[in-house]
């Protein structure tokens, strides 16, 4: 699934994701080399049906999260709930 940022110039969709962005606090890197320790998250606001599976997230929500660049906002993203998981995993 491509990830249109927000602030992008695009057609007007009914499916808008209607982005919503959080920072996200970094404790650990697993994999990657992120180059500071709050990076921006991208979620959709809108529960459509084009992005009912995508998992949203809770204020001090703590867990493994499998992240996507989003270069053109400079930011990250979880579109799947397998990118999800307890951080005692």
């Amino acid at each position: 699934m491509a990830i249109t940022p927000p602030g992008l110039n695009l057609p007007v969709s009914e499916h808008d994701p209607q982005w919503r962005e959080a920072i996200l606090k970094i404790e650990e890197v697993l994999k990657g080399s992120p180059s500071d320790k709050n990076v921006t998250l991208l979620s959709p606001g809108t529960m459509d049906v084009a992005w009912i599976d995508v998992p949203r997230f809770n204020v001090d929500q703590q867990g493994i999260f499998l992240l996507n660049r989003v270069e053109q906002k400079n930011a990250v993203s979880a579109l799947s709930p397998l990118d999800i998981h307890p951080k005692d995993q």
